[in-house]
């Protein structure tokens, strides 16, 4: 185990001697270095000149145009403001979530989405599940396009379909469907209303 050892110490001792040695003469190296370029520029400022490269931050100019970038923001901003208290208005609600614009593809998705009161139409009412569920499997393949919720009030299941900002619409869905649901009625809901548009 000795003869092992005494060899590694040299080593390490070898390393660490020549590493903390470099560094020791590369500062010398520098000092004598700068003291050279001192001394030409005492002598002769010209040739320091011809070398001094001066190089333009780009950020610089985007400082200089910030003040006209905060101001379009802000009217963006503003803008932005206007468009949702129109929305508001015109549902009559305060709780417009208002969404990004998104980019698929080449079209562009932008809108809203509010949870307000309004009207759904319930296809069933009762207290057979196996019925409940039976309505709606035949509303969803009829009219896939719409939603359709199942909620459980002991002791009745009720299947309510879509969403309606108003009565009139609401009244017009249901003569619709009345054919194959003709118990059927409107009902007041809190419904999800979405103005979603694609371009």
């Amino acid at each position: 185990m000795n003869n092992f050892e005494s060899p590694m110490k040299k080593i390490a001792l070898l390393i660490i001697t020549i590493f903390f040695a470099i560094p020791s003469q590369a500062q010398v190296e520098i000092v004598e270095l700068s003291d050279t370029l001192l001394q030409n520029t005492v002598e002769d400022s010209s040739v320091v000149l011809t070398n001094v490269n001066v190089f333009k931050d780009p950020r610089l100019s985007a400082l200089k145009r910030r003040p006209q970038m905060i101001a379009s923001v802000s009217s963006r901003e503003a803008a932005k403001e206007r468009i949702i208290a129109k929305r508001k208005k015109e549902l009559g609600v305060s709780n417009v979530t208002n969404y990004k614009t998104i980019k698929r593809g080449k079209k562009t998705v932008s809108g809203s989405i509010v949870s307000r009161k309004g009207y759904r139409v319930v296809i069933y009412s009762g207290t057979n599940r196996a019925q409940a569920l039976n309505a709606k499997r035949t509303f969803m393949r009829s009219y896939s396009g719409t939603r359709s919720y199942m909620s459980y009030n002991a002791p009745y299941f009720k299947i309510r379909v879509g969403n309606f900002a108003s009565k009139t619409s609401a009244y017009r869905f249901l003569r619709k469907i009345q054919g194959k649901f003709p118990k059927s009625f409107v009902a007041p809901d809190i419904v999800t209303i979405k103005n979603i548009n694609v371009r």
